[in-house]
C-alpha cells in the first residue's frame, strides 16, 4: 500500500511539472512572437481597436437619411420590450452613433399629454448592441428644458463627435396658447458620451423648425431657427453663424420675419456649390401652405430670390424629402403630410423642367398609390436595402410602409 501511494505522489507531481513546463514554452513562444513583432505589429496588439465616428460634417437633412431602418419591437428597457411610447413615430427622435461603434444609437424627448401638466425628463438614449436597442439612463448634462420637436444632428464644434442641436416648441396642455418662452440647445458628445451643453436662453419663442449645414462652405456647420409664432412675441427666426467651435452669432436677415415656419431644410437643390434652403410657411385667410426653394448663394437667403408653390388649405406637412429621379442635375422635391386629422396621408413629387424657376405636381406620374388611409409618419428617402434603388419608407420598420423606385415611377412594395 505505501509503495502504490508513493507511486501515485510521483506520478501526480510529475504531471504538474509538465503542465508548468508546458506553460512556460507556451508564455515563451508568446514572448518570442512579441519580441519578434515589428513596432507597427506591436502597437495593433496592445491598442485597443480605435473608435471612429462617420462624417458628422454634413446637412441635418442628410444625416436624417439614416443608415439603419429600425423597428420599434427592436427598444428593450432592463430586458423587456419598451412600450411607454414609440419613438420612432414622433418627430423628437433621431439617430446617432453616439459611442462610435459604427451602429446607430436612437436618441428621444418623451411626448406628453395635453391633458395633464407636463413634466420634464431628461431625454431616452438607446445604445444599439447589433441586435437590439437597449435604454441606459441618462448620464448626460442637466437640461432646464428637456424637449424637442426637430432635432439636428452633426458635429457643430468640429470634434469629429456628432452632436444634437434641439429645436423646442412646448404645446401647453389644456388647449392654452403656447407661453413663447421656449429655448433651443445643443448637446455636445465626447468620447464618454454627451457631457455639455449649450441653451440659448437669450432667444425665446416657439422654435419649431429648423435645420443646419455648411451655408457659407467655410468648413464648419451653422444652424437656422425658425420661431413660428414670430408675429406673436416678435423674436425674429435667425440663421446661426458657426466660428468653428461651437460659438453662433445671430443674423436674422432675410429669413427673420417670415411667418409661421412649418417645415424646413437646407439642401443644394440646383447642384451649383450652394446650400438651398427649402421651406413651408404659413399664410392665412384662407389658410395656404407655401413651399418656396430660396436659392443660396453662401451668405444667406431671402424669399426676394426663391422659388415657390402653393398646396392645398387642408394639407399639412410632416417631411421635405429631396432626389434626382431624372438624373437632370436639379433634385424633385418629395414632400409627404397629412390632413390635419390624422385620418388621410399623401406624398407628392414636385420637378421644375425649367432650372428651377417654377416646380409642377409630377405626383401622378412619379409615384403610385400616393394617397393612404393607414398612417406613415416622418418619412425617409434613401435606398434602405441597398439594392440600387432608392426607397421612400415610414420610419418604423415594424409598420412594413415602403416604396420603391423601378426607374421610372415609385411603387408601393
Amino acid at each position: 500500500m505505501k509503495d502504490n501511494h508513493i507511486k501515485e505522489q510521483t506520478e501526480t507531481f510529475a504531471l504538474k511539472v509538465m503542465v508548468y513546463c508546458l506553460a512556460i514554452i507556451g508564455v515563451l513562444i508568446v514572448l518570442s512572437s512579441i519580441v519578434s513583432c515589428s513596432k507597427d505589429e506591436l502597437d495593433e496588439i496592445i491598442t485597443p481597436a480605435p473608435i471612429v465616428y462617420r462624417d458628422y460634417l454634413k446637412t441635418s437633412y442628410e444625416l436624417s437619411n439614416f443608415d439603419e431602418w429600425f423597428s420599434s419591437d427592436d427598444l428593450f428597457n432592463n430586458g423587456t420590450p419598451y412600450t411607454t411610447d414609440n419613438p420612432l413615430l414622433v418627430m423628437q427622435t433621431t439617430q446617432v452613433d453616439i459611442n462610435g461603434d459604427g451602429l446607430e444609437d436612437l436618441f428621444t424627448y418623451d411626448s406628453y399629454s395635453l391633458d395633464i401638466a407636463i413634466t420634464n425628463t431628461p431625454p431616452r438614449v438607446f445604445m444599439n448592441d447589433g441586435t437590439r436597442l437597449n435604454q441606459i439612463s441618462w448620464n448626460g448634462p442637466n437640461m432646464r428644458m428637456p424637449h424637442g420637436t426637430k432635432l439636428l444632428v452633426g458635429d457643430f464644434n468640429n470634434d469629429s463627435l456628432p452632436d444634437i442641436f434641439s429645436l423646442v416648441a412646448i404645446d401647453p396642455p389644456y388647449g392654452l396658447f403656447p407661453d413663447l418662452t421656449d429655448y433651443n440647445n445643443i448637446i455636445f458628445n465626447s468620447p464618454t458620451g454627451f457631457n455639455s451643453i449649450k441653451e440659448f436662453d437669450d432667444q425665446l419663442g416657439f422654435w419649431y423648425t429648423g435645420c443646419s449645414g455648411d451655408i457659407d462652405n467655410d468648413g464648419d456647420l451653422d444652424a437656422i431657427m425658425f420661431n413660428f409664432h414670430y408675429g406673436h412675441n416678435g423674436v425674429t427666426s435667425k440663421i446661426l453663424w458657426n466660428d468653428g467651435v461651437g460659438n453662433f452669432s445671430y443674423d436674422d436677415s432675410g429669413i427673420g420675419e417670415i411667418p409661421v415656419v412649418d417645415a424646413s431644410e437646407l439642401i443644394d437643390v440646383n447642384g451649383d456649390g450652394y446650400l438651398d434652403l427649402v421651406i413651408d410657411y404659413i399664410t392665412n385667410n384662407p389658410r395656404t401652405p407655401n413651399t418656396a426653394v430660396m436659392w443660396g448663394n453662401g451668405e444667406g437667403f431671402d424669399l426676394i430670390n426663391s422659388s415657390s408653390f402653393t398646396l392645398e388649405e387642408n394639407q399639412f406637412i410632416h417631411d421635405l424629402d429631396f432626389a434626382d429621379l431624372d438624373s437632370d442635375g436639379m433634385q424633385e422635391l418629395i414632400i409627404s403630410g397629412y390632413d390635419g386629422y390624422n385620418t388621410k396621408f399623401w406624398i407628392e413629387i414636385y420637378q421644375s423642367i425649367d432650372n428651377g424657376n417654377s416646380f409642377i405636381n409630377r405626383s401622378l406620374d412619379y409615384i403610385e398609390d400616393n394617397i393612404s388611409y393607414i398612417r406613415f409618419d416622418h418619412l425617409i428617402v434613401k435606398d434602405i436595402d441597398k439594392n440600387g434603388k432608392m426607397d421612400i419608407y415610414s420610419a418604423d420598420k415594424k409598420d412594413n410602409i415602403r416604396w420603391e423606385w423601378n426607374g421610372s415611377k415609385f411603387i408601393k412594395q
